[in-house]
Order: structure tokens, then C-alpha cells, then sequence
């Protein structure tokens, strides 16, 4: 299964390190999918990662500037500089490239005698035709999604590829806009049928959804089935706090911390309690520490457990809000209040497991049903499992445990008070 991506998919997440595309970059690593970006797509994404990135170091320096004339010293200082963020940016990049989860497509010079005849005998989608305020005629372009399309087309066809997907959530520029509706999957626009992409998707998880078979549990055999239903029952007794504390803190605390803060900055304080009336924002200091936790689910996926909980992140922040309701939102906001506030949120992250079907199948011999099984039998597979349990949790390090998603359900103030 070939699957093409659009570079805004990558925008939020070009390293495929969280949510849904972490499942993605899953599946190709263990070849159950291919994934493919275009080499002008990939251009796309590292400049909308670079001028992201370089407005926040320009909005650093003018703010340490600022403090150092009011301190009237140089104590503030940004080291950080564009060409270190390209770098990391590539280094990343071309990690996944090089280990084969995703692989690049070149540009050709077919593209260019395409984009001409395109200019000449304009076709939908990529040239619609419309009108402007004064009634005139016009088409509107969509180069850049030309190119894309195009690009894939060319390479499906040399490779001789079959079962190919489109992702994209400019999705209206590929697809047939009379079938567009809030079904997961859409076919590519009758002038592009031909091209070898068999559908087209806004968001990957609506290809996942679409192909659930991605996700199911790679057991075939009845007894493969028991397998999976004992190792998910062996997980949930298994993981206790005790270990799930460790894997916060020594793999996923850094990621975790990023993701809250990261949602905490978006959220007007407004919304989280009425004193604070007027427009604003909230500014992290420190995460102080989580409560509350609470295992919700286990799920096998691959060779993986895909563990889901929630939990309750205290952070003290800073809050700060314009002085008066009706200011432009561009004007400087004052510190109103420091505050502790309760993030409610879900976590899940991916644990591997090793696999031994061989083994397991010599100790099931002449076991075909679960409920055949003996007690004294039970007991033995569960004490394997417990030992396979203890091998591969020993074994686990930074480079196998995977953070999937980090998603802040719910905030409140720690202490909540009303100005009367």
C-alpha cells in the first residue's frame, strides 16, 4: 500500500513523532505501508518550518533586548540561530529518509512541458474557471497542487505502483467536489482518474479509519487470537503505577511537558474561569508535577502495546490579560495573576513487545479453544507470559517506548476563587 503526502499533512508534525501520523511512521517501519513525499513538497514543509522558527527567534531577541536595556546589562541572551534550526530540522528529516520510513520523489522535466500544456488548455481541478466583483472571467491556479499531483502520477506509473492514496487537507484541490461530503475517503477528480491514486483523504485519520484492517493485530490462527487476548489481559494486571511512574518520568516526561505547554498558550484564560474577562493568554512556567492517574486502555497494534491514560498535570503559569475588554488583541497584555492551574489529559504511547509465536505455539500443541484450556495449563502460559513480560520490560529503552498523543481534555484553576 503506496501512500503520497501533501506537505501540509507535515506541517504540525514533519518528523511524524505524534497523534495519527505516529502510526503512520509505525506501519512503514514495519513495512506494511510505503510513504512518499514529493522533493517540492518536502521544500514546502522546511519552509514553513523555517519561517516559523525564525519569527520566534526574532520575537526572543527583540524581548531580550527589551529586558537587557531595562536591566542595563547584557544578561539576556539568544544563542539559537536560523542555519542550527535548518539543521536540526534536516537531520531529523532525513533520519526518517534514511532508516526507509518515508522516501522522497523526484521532480522531472515532464512537469514542465505538463505545467505548460496546462497553461494553454486549462483543466479542472487545478484551473477553475470563476468570476471577479466585476463579472470578468478568470481561472483561478493551483500550480503548486499541479506539481504535487503530477509528480506522484508520474512516479505511480513508472513503478508500475497499485493500491495508491493521496493525503492532503487542501483535499478540494484533487478531488471531485460533487462527491465531497463528511465521508472519510474521496475519488480524485474524473479529469485525474487515470493517474493510479485509487482515493484521496483530508486527514490521516480518516485513511485510518477507512483501512481499520491497518490497525488490527497482525494473528492470523485461533490460537494466535488467544495469544493476543491473554498478552492484553496480562498487561492490564501488569502495569502498575510503579511502572508506568518510570516511564514517565525517565522516557516521555520531556515530550509530555511540551505537548501541555504547547496547549496551554493557545487557551484564553477567559474561558477558564470568569475573572478573567478580558482577553489573554497563559504563560507555563513549570509543570510541578501529575496526579489522578488513570489507565483507560490497551490495545494491541503490531508489536506493540498501545497504552491510553489519563491524567491530571499540575503547572504553575503566569496570566496575562489587556487591561481593558475592547483593546486590540495585538496590544501589549500586562500580568494580571500567577496562578496553578489542572490540566486534565489523555496520553497514549506505544510499548514493544517481542513477539515469540514459535515458542507459543509448541506450548499451545492441541490447544485450539480458550476455554479448553486447564487450570493448571492457564497457569502455566500466564507464568510465561509473566516472563516474557519481565524480559522485554527490562529490555525497554528511549529508542523503543513511543510517545502517540498528548491531548489536554480539560483545564481548571487549582484554587478557584470569584472576584464578588
Amino acid at each position: 500500500m503506496n501512500i503520497f503526502l501533501d506537505a501540509n499533512i507535515l506541517y504540525k508534525d514533519p518528523f511524524l513523532k505524534t497523534g495519527y501520523l505516529s502510526l503512520l511512521k509505525r506501519l512503514a517501519k514495519d513495512g506494511r505501508i510505503k510513504l512518499y513525499i514529493s522533493e517540492t513538497s518536502y521544500k514546502e514543509v522546511l519552509h514553513r518550518f523555517q519561517s516559523h522558527y525564525a519569527k520566534l527567534i526574532t520575537d526572543a531577541k527583540f524581548a531580550a533586548h527589551h529586558m537587557n536595556y531595562l536591566l542595563k546589562k547584557d544578561t539576556v541572551t539568544i544563542h539559537v540561530t536560523e542555519e542550527e534550526l535548518v539543521q536540526y530540522f534536516e537531520e531529523n528529516f532525513h533520519k526518517n529518509v534514511k532508516e526507509g520510513i518515508i522516501q522522497f520523489v523526484k521532480a522531472d522535466e515532464r512537469l514542465i512541458n505538463k505545467v505548460v500544456e496546462l497553461e494553454l488548455s486549462p483543466i479542472e481541478p487545478f484551473y477553475h474557471a470563476e468570476t471577479d466583483e466585476n463579472g470578468h472571467p478568470y481561472f483561478r491556479k493551483s500550480v503548486q497542487e499541479a506539481f504535487t499531483w503530477y509528480t506522484y502520477a508520474n512516479f505511480i506509473t513508472d513503478h508500475d505502483l497499485k493500491e495508491c492514496y493521496l493525503i492532503s487537507k487542501t483535499i478540494e484541490k484533487f478531488a471531485d467536489s460533487r462527491t465531497l461530503s463528511q465521508l472519510d475517503a474521496f475519488f480524485p477528480h474524473p479529469n485525474l482518474t487515470h493517474h493510479g491514486i485509487e482515493l484521496c483523504f483530508k486527514s490521516v485519520r480518516g485513511f485510518l479509519n477507512y483501512m481499520p484492517e491497518l490497525l488490527r493485530f497482525s494473528l492470523t490462527s485461533e490460537v494466535d487470537e488467544i495469544y493476543g487476548d491473554y498478552l492484553v489481559q496480562f498487561a492490564n494486571t501488569n502495569l502498575n503505577m510503579s511502572i508506568l511512574d518510570e516511564m514517565f518520568e525517565y522516557y516521555l516526561k520531556s515530550d509530555i511537558e511540551y505537548a501541555i505547554m504547547e496547549n496551554l498558550t493557545k487557551l484564553n484564560p477567559a474561558s477558564i474561569h470568569p475573572d478573567y474577562r478580558s482577553p489573554g493568554k497563559f504563560v507555563p512556567k513549570k509543570i510541578k508535577g501529575y496526579q489522578d492517574v488513570e489507565l483507560q486502555n490497551i490495545l494491541l497494534f503490531n508489536e506493540c502495546f498501545l497504552v491510553s491514560c489519563q491524567m491530571t498535570f499540575e503547572v504553575d503559569v503566569d496570566i496575562y490579560v489587556h487591561p481593558v475588554v475592547h483593546m486590540d488583541p495585538q496590544h501589549p497584555q500586562l500580568l494580571y495573576s500567577s496562578e496553578s492551574v489542572l490540566a486534565a489529559t489523555h496520553i497514549s504511547f506505544f510499548i514493544p513487545i517481542e513477539l515469540r509465536l514459535d515458542e507459543w505455539h509448541e506450548k499451545m500443541d492441541g490447544i485450539e479453544d480458550s476455554a479448553a484450556i486447564e487450570p493448571e495449563k492457564q497457569e502455566e502460559i500466564w507464568q510465561y507470559l509473566l516472563d516474557q513480560f519481565n524480559a522485554f520490560y527490562h529490555k525497554i529503552d528511549l529508542q523503543n517506548i513511543e510517545i502517540h498523543e498528548v491531548d489536554v481534555r480539560h483545564v481548571k484553576l487549582k484554587n478557584e476563587y470569584f472576584n464578588v
